[in-house]
C-alpha cells in the first residue's frame, strides 16, 4: 500500500505517521481539511511524490489523527484504494480526560478485539518473573473504563524509560482507528499510554492498580 511507501507527512504544523497500513471507512470521514504532497525515496535514492486529500475523522480531533485519500494512486490503479489513517506521533494532551475526549475513546478505542488477553507479570521475592494471561471480558472492560473515568483530571508526565519499575505489570491491548495500541499499568500506581511515539504516564495510585488487578484475577 502507499502508506508503506509514504509513511509520514506534515500538515497544519503536525507530523503524522501511518502504522501497519491502518484504514478507515468512508462513513467515518468528516470534511476535507486540505491537500498534502507526500515524498519518499526508493532503493536507488530517487525521490517520488504523491498527492493526497486530507480528511477529518468524525469525532476525532485533528490533533490526534486524520485520514488520507491518495488521488494519484487511484488514477494509476495502484494499491491505494481507501482512506489511510495517519496519527500525530507527538500528541501531548494535558490531561487523561483531554486524550479521552480528543481521541474519542468511547467510540474509537476498542479493547479486547485486537488482543483478547490482558497480560500480567510480577517479580517474586527470589527474582523470578511469574506471567499470566487473562481473557478479556465485559467486566474487565467496564472496570478499566471506570478507572479511566475516575482519573480524567490527571496530568500526563514524561518519564525515564530506563528507570521504570517492573515489579508488577498489566498490559491491555486495544485497537484505535485500525492500529494496535496498548495501555500499561504497574504496581507503583502508574498508567502508561500514548499515541505515536510520545508515551506519557498518569499517576493513578497504587490502590487503583490493586483494585483493578483484583477484578482481573477474580472475574477474567
Amino acid at each position: 500500500p502507499y502508506s508503506y511507501c509514504y509513511r509520514e507527512f506534515s500538515f497544519g504544523g503536525i507530523n503524522y505517521i501511518n502504522y501497519s497500513g491502518a484504514l478507515t471507512g468512508e462513513e467515518s470521514l468528516g470534511e476535507v481539511l486540505g491537500s498534502a504532497v507526500l515524498t519518499s525515496s526508493d532503493d536507488e535514492g530517487k525521490m517520488h511524490s504523491v498527492n493526497a486529500d486530507v480528511y477529518e475523522i468524525k469525532g476525532v480531533s485533528q490533533k490526534c489523527a486524520v485520514a488520507l485519500y491518495f488521488k494519484d494512486g487511484v488514477q494509476q490503479n495502484n494499491s491505494a484504494q481507501g482512506y489511510y489513517v495517519y496519527y500525530n506521533r507527538h500528541y501531548t494532551p494535558e490531561t487523561l480526560g483531554q486524550a479521552m475526549d480528543e481521541m474519542a475513546f468511547k467510540d474509537k478505542m476498542l479493547i479486547g478485539q485486537s488482543d483478547i488477553y490482558i497480560y500480567y507479570d510480577a517479580e517474586t521475592d527470589d527474582g523470578k518473573v511469574v506471567s499470566q494471561m487473562y481473557l478479556v471480558n465485559e467486566r474487565a472492560i467496564n472496570a478499566f473504563n471506570e478507572l479511566l473515568e475516575n482519573n480524567k483530571n490527571l496530568k500526563g508526565e514524561s518519564f525515564d524509560r530506563d528507570a521504570m519499575i517492573r515489579s508488577q505489570n498489566l498490559t491491555i491491548g486495544a485497537s484505535y482507528l485500525g492500529a494496535w495500541t496498548k495501555f500499561r499499568l504497574n504496581g507503583d500506581g502508574y498508567l502508561y499510554f500514548g499515541l505515536g511515539d510520545n508515551e506519557l504516564r498518569y499517576n493513578i495510585g497504587k490502590q487503583a492498580f490493586n483494585e483493578f488487578l483484583k477484578v482481573i484475577e477474580s472475574e477474567c
